[in-house]
């Protein structure tokens, strides 16, 4: 039982590893940013009026846009 565990536990050690890098090959990959204040701006109206109730549900667009 013990080298079980002993062989789990390095296991272990190694997806965690192997995670961490994947984890600092994406952030190379795929940099992150901080939205402008007008796209801030923008984002916050968006959701106002989602709130609002001044938007249209996407299934009824797309159904509306098949229609035609």
């Amino acid at each position: 039982m013990s080298q079980t565990n002993e062989f789990l536990k390095k296991i272990y050690k190694v997806l965690t590893t192997v995670r961490e890098d994947m984890d600092d090959i994406k952030s190379l990959l795929i940099q992150e940013v901080e939205p402008t204040e007008e796209e801030e701006k923008e984002i916050l109206e968006g959701l106002k009026e989602i709130k609002d109730g001044k938007t249209e549900l996407w299934n009824s667009v797309k159904k509306e846009l098949e229609s035609n």
